[in-house]
């Protein structure tokens, strides 16, 4: 920012030099951002102050939040087969990936000795989309720390969403065919991707309280000088005891006018990096279980949407439970 300045105020020196030269729009310039650094401040403590009221509980509630993440490691280990799990989250959803890959190769081979051709082809769609984005988030967030961009592009790309709400359709639409271990190893990989969705969405929150704890830390340590620098500067265009030396074309006073207001700038940059990333992280990361939020995979490996139009609901015949009107008529139904 400090070159982009400096270049444009090398284009048209003599204009910058008289803008610059006007003490009463710095100090009301200066003015303004001085006001804001400190207002940033306060917004800084507010911050800090929700973040750590959730984290000041009762010994019942945190006992609550202990066995609650006990519980769900121990679940984990019994879908993965292994007597403890990795404490960190990049390992612990890598355990849970490898899970998903086993299991959904345990599924495709159940499914390729089905009767059901139907089955076994809808199963191979699913299975072949499964195995590939498993595996490259696998290898992604191999070897990853928690907060790098390694472990948010794995869970990111990871399309977990769809490939639960595509099980669950397979499941329900072959429901009534299966064999008892066709649809065991159906509900398996099920209720894996629920456990790494749980997962994803936990690691996901404690990344928030972490960035929004280095975003307070930081914006106080950069706000800080900021408003050392805007005082000392308002007082010396005050007193007119600004450098007389020049830089080029530039008077001395001109580049530290330029270098002084980039670095007023800085705690707003700093918020703003922050606030678009965790917006960009929130935006990917809407659907947190069986729905398919803008998501780009959906390829309606098993379709179960009904062409039905509002304004023929009452021609359609009035049922109760348990009467046959109550099911959809083979018009009503799109075929996959």
């Amino acid at each position: 920012m400090f070159l982009g300045f400096t270049s444009l105020a090398l284009v048209r020196p003599l204009d910058m030099e008289r803008l610059l030269s006007d003490t009463a729009t710095v100090r009301t310039l200066f003015s303004v951002l001085l006001s804001g650094a400190i207002l940033i401040v306060s917004v800084v403590s507010s911050i800090s102050s929700i973040v750590l009221s959730e984290e000041i509980t009762d010994i019942e509630t945190t006992q609550e939040r202990i066995d609650a993440s006990i519980e769900f490691r121990r679940k984990a280990e019994n879908l993965a087969e292994v007597e403890g799990s990795p404490g960190q989250p990049a390992a612990f959803l890598e355990v849970i990936l490898y899970t998903i890959y086993r299991e959904t190769r345990t599924l495709r081979e159940v499914a390729e000795g089905a009767d059901n051709d139907e089955f076994t082809q809808d199963i191979r769609r699913l299975t072949e989309t499964v195995l590939s984005e498993a595996k490259q988030a696998g290898t992604t967030l191999d070897g990853a720390r928690f907060g790098t961009f390694k472990v948010l592009s794995a869970g990111l790309n990871y399309d977990h969403s769809w490939q639960l709400n595509t099980a669950r359709r397979i499941q329900n639409r072959h429901e009534e065919a299966l064999t008892q271990e066709q649809s065991q190893a159906l509900t398996d990989l099920i209720d894996t991707l629920k456990l790494f969705a749980t997962g994803r969405q936990y690691f996901q929150s404690l990344y928030y309280k972490r960035e929004v704890a280095r975003l307070s830390g930081m914006l106080l340590y950069v706000s800080l000088p900021v408003i050392i620098v805007i005082s000392y500067l308002m007082l010396a265009v005050d007193e007119t005891i600004m450098p007389e030396s020049s830089v080029g074309l530039l008077s001395g006073q001109s580049v530290f006018l330029l270098a002084a207001y980039t670095l007023s700038l800085a705690p707003y940059i700093v918020l703003t990096a922050h606030v678009l990333r965790i917006a960009a992280i929130t935006l990917r990361t809407l659907a947190a279980g069986p729905f398919t939020i803008g998501s780009g995979s959906d390829q309606g490996v098993v379709e179960t949407d009904l062409d039905i139009d509002p304004e023929s609901w009452e021609a359609k015949p009035e049922s109760g439970p348990g009467d046959e009107g109550a099911q959809l008529r083979d018009s009503d139904r799109v075929e996959p």
